[in-house]
């Protein structure tokens, strides 16, 4: 488009994408106000570019640059053909040839890329004003005023060269700055009164502290009729003691948010060097084993040291540490600590038991079941009595009846026995109101056929049809059933007693008889020696079986040392001596 004269004073450069509304709309209102502008649609940029712009260029004197948000994009990338960036062309000219370039920033341009090429960044020091298209009347009589041409073309409309026709007397408490629709109108100050010219009409004012621009206060719907003189008050106090008070009440939140910060981080700090303390001592506790933990009224004290190591936090203990964990009642309940006292699993059981192979027999709602040290049931609650774990198996009762099952649960001896007890190895079980012996295995190596049982040192003593012999582990007979009793409470220098044919003798731990069975009654072994009867005298023999002080005495206690207190009769029974003897048989000392 081209005034009548073909010569310019503006010319306009922009991005067609982004610019182009915002470039028409200032070359009709310029036109329109009678200014010569260059602003070509479609034919100068796709005809003879070194000619014709150059020199439209050259005839203006004001060069209005209208940025859009990217508008340097292509101008800072260094792999865009410069000869195609029509914008960078033309502002690179107008920079060199001193025109008055005048950026126009639109809504979401913030500022001049730090990388601009060299031959355009001069224009970050170009002023212009901003885009506003809500106080467009403002804005485009601001740009009026930057520009350096008049108008020279009869203006289409006057109304924008028509006088003031209203006033404003503006009077303030406070020092301050008058804007009208975004233009700086002057400056008020308190105990004077300024005249601001206007015309009639609606305005938005603004007034801003000189102190503070922050104290403001704004009239968005001002209204003044032509011929008007009126008085205007701003009072401006009330909002700087508003924003004084308001800055006072964050100041003050922010010196008690810091003070807060300070005292958690210190908190924070305490926390965590008594968590290390406590983590220092946890190490040191469970790193301590089991024996030197002794129970007390008070807790766990060191048996080393005397320390105490665990406050009491509980109502009663019954054993001690078992693989790092005890059994602890409270509140009727048991559950299990470790050696911090921490509770690692809940007290919820009826009873439970100390932890062995790294299993727990627990019992809850009458039934017995098996967890492992996390307090997870590995062996279902399903038994009526549940033992500890031995070498992998554990003894349970079902239903009135014991087997053994291993650590996976397995009954490796199912529940079908009246009674089981672990012997050197083997099991005595008794089934039917009979005993015999089973192995690891469940197998039977001594059948269930016998009334009674001893044991002792390997030697497996027997019970059969009123007999008793003895047999080895895997069933062999080594004695012959043949005597009727065999002492199996009370066995002394692994000699045990044993009665035949109503007399008393001895048997070794081999079932060999080495005293014959020819007294009429005998006492233990003490110091090496047991008091025999026979004839109705008393006397004493040794472990091989030798009688080395006859039976003469009345009364023969046991030896206690080197001596044995006796009784003996004289004069055909007449009178009774009374003293001691020692192992060669001879008085000592009498009584």
């Amino acid at each position: 488009m081209k005034n009548n004269n073909d010569t310019y004073d503006i010319f306009l450069s922009y991005r067609r994408e982004g610019g182009f509304e915002t470039a028409k709309h200032l070359f009709d209102l310029l036109a329109r106000d009678g200014y010569r502008v260059s602003f070509d649609i479609d034919t100068l940029r796709s005809g003879d570019f070194d000619t014709e712009l150059l020199r439209r260029i050259d005839w203006c004197t004001d060069f209005i640059l209208i940025l859009n948000k990217g508008a340097f994009d292509r101008s800072i990338d260094p792999t865009f053909d410069r000869n195609k960036d029509w914008l960078r062309i033309e502002l690179a000219y107008a920079l060199e040839k001193g025109k008055n370039v005048i950026p126009v920033m639109l809504s979401g341009f913030t500022d001049f890329p730090g990388n601009l090429p060299a031959d355009i960044a001069m224009v970050e020091r170009k002023n212009g004003p901003k885009y506003d298209k809500y106080y467009f009347d403002a804005f485009y009589n601001k740009l009026l005023r930057f520009l350096d041409c008049k108008p020279v073309l009869p203006a289409e409309s006057a109304g924008r060269q028509e006088p003031p026709d209203a006033a404003v007397k503006i009077e303030t408490d406070l020092a301050c700055r008058i804007f009208v629709d975004g233009e700086d109108r002057g400056m008020a100050q308190p105990g004077e009164a300024t005249r601001l010219s206007l015309r009639g009409g609606s305005y938005r004012l603004r007034f801003e502290s000189m102190e503070n621009p922050a104290d403001c206060i704004e009239d968005k719907n001002y209204r003044i009729d032509k011929d008007t003189e009126e008085w205007y008050t701003v009072v401006l106090l009330p909002v700087k003691s508003k924003r004084e008070e308001e800055e006072r009440r964050k100041e003050l939140t922010k010196k008690k948010a810091l003070e807060e910060q300070k005292r958690k981080k210190e908190e924070a700090k305490r926390q965590q060097k008594e968590k290390e303390a406590r983590e220092i001592r946890e190490r040191y506790l469970l790193q301590l084993p089991d024996e030197r933990f002794e129970s007390c009224v008070d807790g766990f004290y060191d048996t080393q040291t005397g320390e105490l190591l665990i406050p009491k936090n509980w109502d009663f203990i019954l054993w001690g540490f078992h693989e790092g964990l005890v059994r602890v009642e409270k509140s009727e309940r048991y559950g299990y600590i470790d050696k911090t006292g921490k509770e690692v699993i809940p007290y919820i059981y009826d009873f439970a038991d100390s932890f062995h192979e790294g299993l727990a027999a627990v019992k809850k709602n009458g039934k017995w079941g098996y967890i492992n040290k996390m307090g997870e049931m590995v062996i279902p609650r399903i038994y009526d009595h549940a033992d500890s774990f031995h070498e992998g198996l554990a003894k349970v009762e079902k239903n009135g009846k014991y087997g053994y099952i291993d650590k996976m649960g397995k009954e490796v001896i199912p529940c079908i026995y009246d009674s089981i007890y672990p012997r050197d190895g083997l099991a005595l079980v008794k089934r039917g109101g009979k005993y015999g012996y089973i192995d690891r295995m469940g197998k039977e190596v001594i059948p269930c056929v016998y009334d009674s049982e001893y044991s002792r040192d390997g030697l497996i003593w027997l019970l059969k049809g009123g007999k008793w012999g003895s047999v080895d582990k895997m069933g062999k007979e080594i004695t012959p059933f043949i005597y009727d009793f065999i002492d199996t409470v009370v066995s002394w220098n692994d000699l045990t007693t044993v009665k035949k044919n109503g007399k008393y003798g001895f048997a070794d731990e081999k079932g060999k008889e080495v005293t014959p069975c020819i007294y009429d009654n005998v006492d233990n072994f003490y110091e090496g020696f047991a008091s025999v009867k026979r004839g109705g005298k008393w006397g004493y023999i040794d472990k091989t079986g030798k009688e080395v002080i006859p039976c003469i005495y009345d009364e023969a206690e046991p030896f206690r040392g080197s001596s044995a207190y006796v009784v003996k009769s004289e004069l055909f029974g007449l009178k009774k001596k009374y003293g001691y003897i020692d192992k060669s048989g001879k008085w000592v000392k009498d009584k």
